[in-house]
């Protein structure tokens, strides 16, 4: 969604 899904994996990952 921001850059490829990086960052959208990371962000879900330090939410859950």
């Amino acid at each position: 969604m921001k850059r490829s899904g990086k960052e959208t994996v990371k962000q879900a990952t330090m939410e859950e």
